[in-house]
């Protein structure tokens, strides 16, 4: 790895993506038969590009996609020094079989607007939209919430609801903020993804 290994950042994912690759065995087959999980961050390591990716009947599907926008400089990840068990967070979603499932399709709207979207203004309403969504559903404070006072932006969490990593929008100057809260790991969107 060339990132500290306390940020996460799928390397467990990635470990199973090497090892069925050496192994010549499905990824997402030994996934499901060690640590389990989603699947996304596998299909996000076979591929090293933006994906979408769903569960279509219980099998994995992942489409490449472009997503590039205009407004990337202005896209920040905060590092929280939280490690959220991913695995955990899954198994305690999935307790309730019905819980979410009617926000599925607005989600998916979601989703396909932000690949889209070239404005700021609109990326961030997008981002305040799938909080709202996501909070409601898991019954959690959302990232927005827990730092209310951040008026620059908007801020989201990224994985595992509240744990490694947040999306925030501003400036370079705004990221100010999260410093004065402790949170020193600060990355703008060109270090931290492949252009």
């Amino acid at each position: 790895m060339d990132f500290p290994s306390n940020w996460g950042l799928g390397s467990s994912s990635t470990l199973i993506n090497n090892i069925a690759d050496w192994a010549e065995v499905d990824a997402f087959d030994l996934l499901e038969n060690s640590f389990g999980g989603s699947g996304y961050d596998v299909a996000v390591a076979m591929e090293k590009k933006p994906i979408i990716y769903e569960r279509h009947q219980g099998e994995p599907y992942h489409e490449e996609v472009e997503f590039s926008p205009s407004f990337k400089d202005s896209l920040w990840f905060v590092h929280l020094g939280v490690k959220e068990d991913t695995a955990t967070a899954v198994a305690g979603f999935l307790e309730d079989d019905e819980r979410g499932f009617a926000e599925i399709p607005p989600i998916s709207r979601i989703t396909e607007a932000t690949i889209a979207c070239q404005e700021l203004q609109e990326f961030e309403e997008l981002m305040t939209k799938h909080n709202q969504i996501l909070s409601s559903v898991l019954g959690k404070e959302s990232a927005q919430q827990r730092f209310s006072d951040y008026t620059a932006g908007v801020v989201k969490y990224l994985g595992a609801w509240g744990g490694d990593f947040m999306l925030a929008t501003g400036s370079e100057s705004d990221m100010e903020y999260f410093k004065s809260q402790g949170f020193t790991d600060i990355l703008p969107y060109s270090k931290m993804i492949a252009l």
